[in-house]
Formats: structure tokens, C-alpha cells, sequence
């Protein structure tokens, strides 16, 4: 009995060192992850087509854009209108999450 319940605290254990990191990574691709990290940001998720390419060019004005390639996620912070942002691997997006400082902060860094 002793031994059944050392192997089933062995397995859990390392089953939760196996998940934990998968899990991890599962959370940057969610904007819970980015405004969590950034409090006063709200951010949207953008899904990107198979052919989008390592470039995006920018919308709009950002306080954060993350561009997520292959497991790489690529932070730029501040981010202007039609200003192009390249993942730092070369390989094609995945998606980006885009976040907006409602603070009221300008990207400058201005007051």
C-alpha cells in the first residue's frame, strides 16, 4: 500500500513538472496572460494566415504588440501606426496580441 501511493506521488509529481511548462506557453498565446502583466492594458488577439510572414505592419498606435512565432513571443513596446515589426527568428506569425494602455499614458512617455 505504502509503495502504490510513493509510485502516485511520483507520477503526479512528475506529470505537473512535464504540464506545467506546456501549460506556461499555453497562457502567453491568451491577452488574460498580457493584461495581467501590463495592469491598465487591454489587449486583443490577431490570427494570422498560414502565409502572413515574420512582418506586421502596425494599425495603429500600441503600447505592447506581441508577435507569436513558432514558441517565440516577440514584445515591442511602444509601436506607431503603419510601423513594421518583424519577428526576431524570421519565421512567419502565428498570431499578435495588441494591447492598448487605458491609463491614458501617450506612447511617448510624455505626461
Amino acid at each position: 500500500m505504502k509503495t502504490r501511493l510513493a509510485m502516485i506521488l511520483a507520477l503526479s509529481l512528475l506529470a505537473s513538472l512535464v504540464l506545467a511548462p506546456a501549460a506556461l506557453a499555453k497562457s502567453t498565446n491568451q491577452v488574460d496572460h498580457w493584461e495581467q502583466l501590463n495592469p491598465g492594458f487591454e489587449c486583443t488577439k490577431i490570427e494570422m494566415d498560414e502565409d502572413a510572414g515574420p512582418t506586421w505592419i502596425s494599425d495603429d498606435e500600441y503600447a505592447l504588440v506581441v508577435l507569436k512565432s513558432s514558441r517565440n513571443n516577440d514584445e515591442f513596446r511602444p509601436v506607431e501606426q503603419f510601423e513594421d515589426v518583424t519577428t526576431k527568428s524570421g519565421k512567419d506569425i502565428s498570431h499578435i496580441i495588441t494591447c492598448r494602455d487605458l491609463d491614458g499614458d501617450d506612447l511617448d512617455g510624455d505626461d
